[in-house]
């Protein structure tokens, strides 16, 4: 076959597929704000004690589960469009990181991504006085202060967490991917995640 030919066919090919991507958009179907204060109002955050694949401990941090914040959003989205669904995180150095829905479906992922975020964790000491309301006992604080005390485990994939990974990714603002063997998609300072849908 001629060269000029071959080179024809490429740009020819080249041309249908800009054309086919410039045929699709991207159509924003919602915004979610990982601002922690927002969050705590509408979902549990857990108290996860982090571990690297050796059982190194990693220390325990408070956070919420990236499926349970994004739950009402994907309610709202068709189940046959989810392989049009883009999620794009925004830190806010303006940086981003995009994820796909398998990315947080527990039937693919087993091990989900977390937000991170810096709240106290809560101790229960020797006693916790429980408040007698309308002549019935209220055990609200005791409920309280046992949630606080409940760790789930969860141990990352990455075979090594040095220091300098350590004090980058693992504090307030950090979405982590615990399935991932590398950090590049972890990101810090997450701010904002949204919800695109590829449309023609």
């Amino acid at each position: 076959m001629n060269i000029n030919i071959k080179y024809g066919i490429v740009t020819l090919l080249l041309i249908v597929f800009s054309v086919q991507l410039n045929a699709q958009s991207l159509v924003l179907k919602g915004e979610i704000d990982l601002d922690p204060a927002s969050l705590l109002k509408k979902i549990e955050s857990k108290n996860i004690q982090f571990y690297t694949p050796g059982k190194k401990s990693i220390g325990k941090y408070q956070c919420f589960f990236i499926d349970e914040i994004i739950k009402d959003q994907f309610s709202k989205i068709e189940m046959g469009d989810y392989a049009r669904i883009i999620l794009i995180i925004e830190s806010s150095d303006g940086s981003f990181q995009t994820a796909t829905p398998a990315d947080f479906d527990k039937d693919i992922t087993p091990l989900m991504p977390v937000l991170i975020f810096d709240k106290k964790l809560g101790t229960v000491g020797d006693t916790v006085d429980i408040e007698e309301i309308d002549g019935k006992l209220d055990f609200a604080r005791v409920d309280e202060e046992f949630k606080k005390r409940v760790n789930l485990r969860l141990h990352l994939q990455i075979k090594k967490i040095s220091d300098t990974i350590k004090k980058r990714y693992f504090r307030n603002g950090s979405i982590i991917f615990p399935m991932d063997i590398s950090t590049s998609r972890w990101i810090t300072d997450a701010i904002k995640i949204r919800i695109y849908k590829f449309e023609i």
